[in-house]
């Protein structure tokens, strides 16, 4: 089944007063800015959610990947949207705990992150990539990860890539329970790995993740290695096949589908992984002159049984580069719609970052897609895929690697989820430099 999706916009009401530092850009939309600003921060470039001191309560992690730190806001107990996160933030480098304005640390730390529960105890993990990190001086940096809590506690533990992952390792971060056991398992990729030869990226998972574990580590290997194939330049976890066991989608947003170079594809591992056992998920409607690629999996989210994949540079409808959306689900994933700007034009590059999401409130699962030349996020409500979508406007300032840090879930106990969107290249009015790429954060809830 393949479903075209168009629409259109509706208004949002006005928004109530907010505590001081957090500003409302437009309404429903929370700003969090840098704690201690300065430019060449990258702030936002990853978020996460999570409990690290385990209260119970919603902590947010933010990656400053140009400055290599690691933010973590502590959420309030109470938390109300106006004031969702307490006063205290923690800053974190490589070697634990830090003061707010450290000097800038090398090898990217923060540039991915991810929260897990790794331990069983009751506060979360936190995983920290740093794939620029380089101690061999290769030509492509080896990379590397900190995991922050468990019995180190704040005394990072640094996950070195194993013999044959170096190439940006910790690039991107996930976790999921792929056998069923109860226990976490944590999944590194290394999109610059070579393969065959090739940069074309491998990916590693961690059974039982690195503080429990449950058995050997296990590669997983571009299946069909090109140059820049970027095997692992995004992971996600669902249960695309239902029967209760998470599983692993893997992008690879450089490889050659159907011909077409850099077309990408999601690779899609059923728990209990094996290496040899995958569903390979592609563009339904591949053009061999669509160049410089469609970018198929430039990002990628699951959820349940769903499956939502942007393609920033898809082109349709005689224009270049407007971008394209796509929910797929199904045993081969091939019940398909297809989400498009209502008024697209050349280089709107819808798709450039997905989520799924309660976002609607009614407890179904919607899709966002952000588009990236309006700074815009069009969602769909999931009992209407077919229905227009609700285009609703970015903060004001919104800069071009808008979204870089990604991500859904609830920041308070009851209702609709929020979206977080980091805003890495922000360029913060507070920094001298009007060019500096400082950052933010955006916590967006629809009306």
């Amino acid at each position: 089944m393949l479903v075209l999706a168009l629409a259109l916009l509706p208004q949002t009401p006005a928004q109530p007063p907010l505590a001081p530092g957090l500003r409302p850009p437009v309404p429903g939309a929370l700003i969090l800015e840098h704690p201690c600003p300065r430019a060449e921060a990258g702030f936002g470039q990853s978020v996460a959610l999570l409990d690290l001191d385990g209260n119970g309560v919603q902590d947010l992690a933010v990656g400053a990947y140009l400055e290599g730190l690691v933010y973590v806001h502590f959420g309030r107990p109470n938390a109300t949207r106006d004031r969702p996160f307490d006063r205290i933030v923690r800053t974190f480098t490589t070697l634990g705990p830090a003061v707010c304005g450290i000097d800038d640390q090398d090898g990217l730390l923060g540039y991915a992150l991810h929260a897990a529960q790794l331990d069983g105890d009751a506060p979360d993990e936190l995983v920290a990539g740093a794939p620029g990190e380089t101690l061999l001086g290769g030509a492509i940096p080896e990379g590397a990860c900190y995991l922050y809590g468990g019995a180190t506690g704040s005394t990072p533990l640094r996950l070195a890539p194993l013999p044959g992952m170096e190439g940006r390792f910790g690039n991107t971060i996930t976790a999921g329970d792929f056998d069923g056991d109860g226990v976490q398992d944590l999944v590194i990729s290394a999109p610059q790995a070579l393969v065959g030869g090739v940069a074309a990226g491998r990916v590693l998972v961690l059974p039982g993740g690195p503080l429990q574990p449950t058995g050997p580590a296990l590669l997983l290997d571009n299946p069909f290695p090109v140059l820049n194939g970027n095997f692992g330049h995004n992971l996600t976890v669902g249960d695309g096949n239902g029967d209760g066991i998470d599983d692993l989608y893997i992008g690879a947003i450089g490889n050659t589908a159907q011909g077409v170079p850099r077309a990408g594809q999601v690779f899609f591992h059923p728990g209990p992984l094996d290496p040899a056992v995958m569903t390979v998920i592609e563009d339904p409607f591949p053009d061999p002159a669509d160049q410089p690629g469609p970018r198929y999996s430039m990002h990628i989210h699951a959820r349940e049984n769903l499956l939502a994949v942007g393609a920033n540079r898809k082109d349709h409808t005689g224009l270049h580069d407007p971008g394209m959306g796509y929910v797929q689900s199904g045993p081969l994933f091939q019940d398909t719609t297809l989400h498009v700007h209502p008024t697209p034009v050349d280089s709107d590059y819808l798709g450039f970052r997905c989520q799924i999401g309660d976002f609607v409130g009614d407890s179904s699962l919607d899709f966002a897609f952000l588009v990236l030349r309006t700074r815009e996020l069009a969602f769909w409500d999931g009992d209407d895929l077919t229905g227009p979508p609700l285009l609703y406007s970015c903060a004001p300032g919104s800069a071009d690697h808008l979204g870089n840090g990604t991500l859904s879930g609830r920041l308070f106990p009851h209702g609709r989820e929020q979206l977080i969107l980091g805003d890495p290249t922000f360029d913060d009015p507070r920094v001298d430099n009007g060019n500096n790429n400082c950052g933010r954060v955006v916590v967006y809830t629809l009306p």
